[in-house]
């Protein structure tokens, strides 16, 4: 997370996903399978059944414009409890949103 100011001077969050990410979440799924594998077979828990929800729910991750709309979602629903910053602007690999210190 970076510290950014727009032209109008209002502080804001950046997320940047590096490009090496991607290949390295990769590397981490199959690390993951791997040892799911080998804990199903010594310790006999189906385990690998949680495999595909995982890896789709960590795939997901890797996409800031869900991200952005999972922020507008919770926006509507926590407004009470919760604040949840502006996003200014959402692309796959780039994410700008309000800045809170904190």
């Amino acid at each position: 997370m970076h510290k950014g100011i727009l032209k109008d001077g209002t502080a804001v969050a950046i997320k940047i996903q590096k490009p090496e990410i991607q290949y390295q979440v990769h590397t981490d799924l199959f690390m993951h399978w791997l040892l799911c594998i080998v804990i199903q077979y010594f310790f006999d828990i189906p385990i690998l059944t949680f495999e595909p929800f995982i890896k789709t729910s960590l795939l997901k991750e890797l996409d800031f414009n869900l991200e952005s709309e999972n922020m507008e979602k919770a926006r509507q629903f926590l407004t009470e409890s919760v604040y949840i910053p502006k996003v200014y602007h959402a692309s796959k690999y780039l994410l700008i949103t309000e800045w809170i210190d904190g």
